[in-house]
């Protein structure tokens, strides 16, 4: 069984390069010297994932810590201090904030909470068989005019799904409408995918894309590299050779329920044989965006079913109070 200290452990280190608001981070009492130096070698000094969270969160991450440890009344690491004092010097010669940062984000694993196989950093939460995405994103939720720029949460909890019923993609042929920064279809690479192909049609967004592929080629191993295509939902008139079609929060204002709709009736359309299915995560704001969805598939043909997500665990930080559906159209 998991130790308690493994789990916190673990569950601090993910919320650290997630970059989780300090005001939802739960610290583990009490925080003496030797795990406060744990901590330390699991988030900042951990060689997994390489690129670390802007200095300006180190720092306040690490402050916190700080303050937790004080507050206990456990004496505080040297080098927790020595790293601290770093970030501080970082962040006033850093200037400007950054516009953009690495997040990283480790998906659902059966080892979850386990200390046992340590990658050999003095990390009992680092497990060998740990597949993690890193994503440059905007700290911004718009930015350049486009909100493709950001991870959004129904891309989470759209991965914490498929984490939990792998086989709905396991060996078939993606195709990711609206895949913004590229988490959820990296991580349809990692949770064994045929082939992913990735689409959206900012020319901004597309370069980002882009960028996060190649920054997590070689973390995809032997999984497949996904492909960047720019796909206008107004232009697609021909039917996809994709098995599963998905996407995430891209049905986030009522005006795009109908091109939403069309351009799945044109994708999901075989003249013989099976038709595509489509899977779409969507934050619930408006009740009024479903139905008009619901309607605009039924123009096309199509059928729309709600699939229940309760069941399935909260993996990572999730920043909105709204609730996510799942939809799956046939």
């Amino acid at each position: 069984m998991a130790s308690t200290w493994a789990s916190d452990l673990d569950l601090l280190r993910r919320r650290y390069f997630q970059q989780t608001p300090l005001r939802h981070i739960r610290w583990p009492t009490p925080l003496e010297l030797d795990r406060q130096e744990q901590i330390l070698d699991a988030t900042f000094l951990s060689r997994r994932p390489s690129e670390k969270p802007a200095a300006s969160f180190s720092h306040r991450f690490f402050k916190a810590l700080i303050n937790h440890a004080e507050a206990s009344g456990a004496e505080i690491s040297e080098r927790v201090l020595e790293v601290f004092m770093d970030l501080l010097a970082a962040k006033v010669d850093g200037g400007i904030p950054q516009e953009s940062t690495f997040k990283s984000y480790r998906l659902p694993s059966a080892g979850d909470g386990d200390g046992a196989r340590a990658d050999g950093e003095g990390c009992g939460a680092c497990h060998l068989d740990e597949k993690w995405i890193t994503i440059r994103e905007d700290q911004l939720l718009t930015s350049g005019g486009t909100t493709g720029l950001h991870t959004w949460n129904a891309s989470l909890r759209f991965a914490e799904f498929l984490s939990s019923n792998p086989t709905i993609i396991a060996n078939r042929s993606i195709l990711e409408l609206g895949s913004g920064v590229g988490f959820l279809g990296l991580a349809c690479s990692l949770l064994g995918a045929r082939s992913v192909t990735m689409t959206d049609v900012d020319d901004d967004v597309i370069k980002r894309l882009t960028e996060n592929v190649e920054l997590n080629r070689t973390r995809i191993g032997a999984s497949v590299v996904p492909d960047v295509q720019k796909l206008d939902w107004d232009e697609a008139r021909e039917p996809s050779a994709a098995e599963i079609i998905i996407g995430a929060d891209i049905m986030y204002d009522p005006s795009l329920a109908s091109p939403l709709a069309r351009v799945l009736g044109f994708l999901m359309r075989r003249d013989g044989g099976c038709r595509a299915v489509a899977w779409l995560a969507a934050t619930l704001r408006q009740e009024e965006t479903f139905a008009t969805f619901k309607s605009a598939l039924m123009l096309e043909g199509l059928y729309l079913e709600r699939v229940g997500i309760e069941g399935v665990p909260d993996h990572f930080f999730h920043d909105e109070e709204a609730r996510v559906i799942l939809l799956r159209v046939t």
